[in-house]
């Protein structure tokens, strides 16, 4: 199993074996194993193909750490994937917490536009349905 894979699934004993034996965290998938696409919001579209972004449609956080600890970029590709990905579980507020963190060292600017959209995260979600005008 490759490490995308890996990501993907959970298995975090052997996301850590691979990473240890030099599995590279920033690698691209294989598109002839998997297609790699989301199917969040109105058509599907190809995700970021780096491991991290295979964390992320799982909500497994302690694999994004693990990857982030391993030299794993998050960058505004990143990100993207995840707010498409997202359904507002504890799982993904702890995702964006851990990429906050990494982008602090290398982005700030990223960092701040993630807790604007975090704020318009809490409004929309805090916002009541609209009654049904039939």
């Amino acid at each position: 199993m490759n490490l995308h894979e890996a990501c993907y699934q959970g298995k975090i004993a052997l996301v850590r074996s691979l990473l240890d034996g030099g599995a590279e965290p920033n690698g691209l998938a294989d598109l002839l194993t998997r297609e790699w696409v989301s199917c969040a919001g109105p058509r599907p579209h190809p995700l970021n193909c780096v491991a991290i972004a295979w964390s992320i449609t799982k909500a497994h956080v302690e694999i994004a750490q693990l990857l982030i600890d391993h030299g794993a970029s998050v960058d505004e590709t990143v990100i993207r994937d995840h707010e498409a990905e997202m359904v507002f579980s504890a799982e993904d507020m702890l995702l964006r917490q851990v990429f906050r963190a990494a982008l602090a060292k290398t982005d700030p600017s990223l960092a701040e536009r993630m807790d604007a959209n975090d704020a318009e995260f809490a409004l929309l979600r805090r916002k009541p349905a609209r009654p049904d005008s039939t």
